[in-house]
């Protein structure tokens, strides 16, 4: 039995469906840390430290 043989008896297609579900989680999480409200006010910081002396 060859590579070949083993590699396309597998049931691979599950997956990059477990890894899209995995990144669409991850991508939510961020955006919704990115824009949440409670952190707003620490990006405004985090903009204004370059300016200040």
């Amino acid at each position: 039995m060859s590579k070949s043989d083993i590699m396309s008896n597998m049931d691979l297609a599950f997956w990059p469906q477990v890894a899209l579900v995995i990144f669409l989680v991850v991508f939510a999480a961020v955006v919704v840390r990115v824009f949440s409200k409670s952190k707003a006010k620490d990006y405004e910081e985090a903009s204004r430290l370059p300016l200040e002396d």
